[in-house]
């Protein structure tokens, strides 16, 4: 017998639904707003990288 693997997209609603389930409203609030605090952070890294590249090339 052979399985097909999941595709990424159905594997992502499997894992959502298992966090769903398993987590309270508030671990999910908690987890959203660290991630929104992560995205932040690694977008201010990626414009310091910029700036440090566009100063090193004025040099």
């Amino acid at each position: 017998m052979t399985t097909q693997s999941a595709t990424l997209a159905e594997r992502v609603a499997r894992i959502e639904g298992v966090l769903d389930h398993l987590a309270t409203k508030a671990d999910l609030e908690r987890l959203r707003a660290e991630m929104q605090r992560l995205k932040f952070t690694l977008v201010s890294i990626q414009l310091t990288g910029v700036a440090i590249i566009l100063a090193a090339m004025r040099l």
